[in-house]
């Protein structure tokens, strides 16, 4: 690595974000904060609380701090760390709490949340593992496993819980938690976001992957709710509610009034690019979806649904949109048996999904990062390169030009660094296999200019991934 250097060059690339103004610190538990609660509140806004590998015996309230609580996980990579630093809430309360107006920018990234028993509210349990109360933190690679909120006979969100709230969860599992309503989770007058997550094995009354109440535009994407279990709703509870669900699978939950989708008065959700198979109670019954009472609808569009629009049991009491793009044919999947819902290369879900979908005047689907002529329906595409997706430049932080030298030929990075933190930086072949790794390490303040060998990157096109952080991106790039 050199200092930064003057060079004749063409640019190819620039992304340009600021995670944080000012001096930003690192707090590491239990090196300078014995636990992480003392950590948090220790930090100032914009700070990041580093918490090494083990079991953490207490429950956390991030105090309207707007931080970054994360495991090992944000400086490696490696998603081991996940399941190695755990946050146990010892049946004492829910193990994370945001109740004080955090916004998105307050990060927990990394964790096992387990053994929440929720907050006590006028008698009844709410958010077994994370309880938001008027806050909208982005909550990210978290395992929310073994948690409850069950209290009198009742509670609200399993793993988790979020009223009044535009919080983000994504790249996470939610396992093996219980409530009443929403055994994974329990969304209340929110707009939350839902991507790249795995739902499975929750239990509840209503709702056992997700229930809705007064949610009038929450967001699901690329993610799987398999063998959850309810009444009403096996997967996805919907009550004055109008969630977007998009490229999302549903597969062997188990509901009796609508094993995918329980639609309850006043709902109208959205079903685009999605697969809803074998999530009836009792076998040889079939049904998906089921409008439970009035003044409701449920629109369909590219979805792979088994019995098509006979599997929708609407009795009357709403109207069923059932648009262009749907099928009712086997999905295909890999291995159908343990529930691995990759699909095959003769599944009739690939290339049959629709990157853009326009209602009226709402998009409910802008899909860019798909292989082949369309995006295939359900959680994952069949040509998926590694997970790696073009994501849009404001997700990084910092500044990257890449350049060659039109006298040597070689190919340099220069890369602006606003505040420290560890970067990563690497490039792929378009299938996504790794060429060259440029670096890895903690960057601080400056400006700095990375080689990249030219035996390395020789004619085509090929993917830059800047990580910092949790965050990734590809980037295509082309070498000439």
């Amino acid at each position: 690595m050199k200092s930064f250097m003057k060079t004749t060059a063409l640019m190819f690339i620039f992304l340009s974000v600021i995670y944080c103004n000012g001096y930003c610190q690192i707090i590491n538990v239990p090196d300078d904060q014995p636990t992480i609660q003392a950590a948090i509140n220790a930090a100032d806004n914009g700070d990041t609380v580093l918490v090494k590998g083990g079991t953490y015996y207490e429950t956390i309230d991030f105090s309207g701090k707007d931080i970054t609580v994360g495991s090992y996980f944000i400086n490696s990579g490696d998603t081991s760390a996940i399941n190695q630093t755990i946050i146990d809430a010892d049946s004492l309360g829910p193990a994370v709490v945001f109740q004080a107006n955090e916004t998105q920018a307050a990060r927990l990234i990394g964790f096992t949340l387990t053994h929440g028993s929720g907050e006590l509210v006028d008698g009844l349990k709410y958010g077994g593992a994370i309880f938001c109360s008027g806050a909208s933190p982005t909550l990210d690679y978290l395992y929310i496993t073994e948690n409850e909120a069950v209290g009198l006979g009742s509670g609200c969100g399993g793993g988790a819980f979020f009223v009044n709230s535009q919080a983000i969860l994504k790249n996470s599992i939610v396992m093996n938690n219980n409530a009443y309503y929403g055994g994974g989770i329990r969304c209340n007058l929110s707009s939350i976001t839902v991507e790249n997550t795995v739902i499975k094995d929750n239990f509840s009354i209503s709702g056992g992957g997700i229930m809705f109440r007064e949610c009038p535009s929450s967001f699901i994407s690329k993610c799987i709710f398999t063998g959850n279990q309810a009444i009403y709703g096996g997967a996805i509870c919907c009550s004055i509610s109008s969630p977007v669900i998009n490229k999302t699978t549903c597969f062997k939950n188990s509901g009796l009034y609508g094993g995918s989708l329980n639609i309850g008065v006043d709902s109208d959700p959205r079903l685009i690019n999605s697969i809803c198979w074998n999530n009836s109670m009792h076998s040889g019954t079939v049904c998906e979806i089921y409008l439970a009472e009035g003044g409701n609808s449920i629109l369909a569009a590219y979805n792979d649904i088994q019995g098509g629009q006979d599997s929708i049991d609407d009795e009357a009491y709403g109207m069923v949109y059932w648009l262009e793009g749907n099928i009712n044919v086997y999905p295909e999947f890999t291995d159908s048996f343990n529930a691995d819902v990759h699909l095959n290369p003769n599944s009739p879900c690939i290339n049959s999904g629709t990157a853009i979908f326009i209602n009226g005047t709402d998009t409910l689907s802008n899909i860019q990062d798909y292989y082949g002529t369309a995006p295939d329906m359900g959680a994952y595409e069949f040509q998926e390169p590694n997970g790696i997706y073009p994501l849009p430049a404001e997700s990084l932080g910092n500044s990257v030009i890449v350049i060659k030298d039109t006298q040597t030929g070689e190919n340099s990075i220069i890369l602006t660094v606003t505040n420290a933190e560890l970067l990563d930086i690497s490039v792929l072949d378009m299938l996504g296999r790794t060429v060259e790794v440029i670096t890895h390490r903690v960057y601080g303040p400056g400006v700095y200019a990375l080689e990249i060998p030219a035996t390395k990157l020789r004619k085509g096109a090929y993917l830059l991934r800047l990580s910092s952080f949790r965050v990734s991106q590809a980037v295509k790039i082309f070498s000439f």
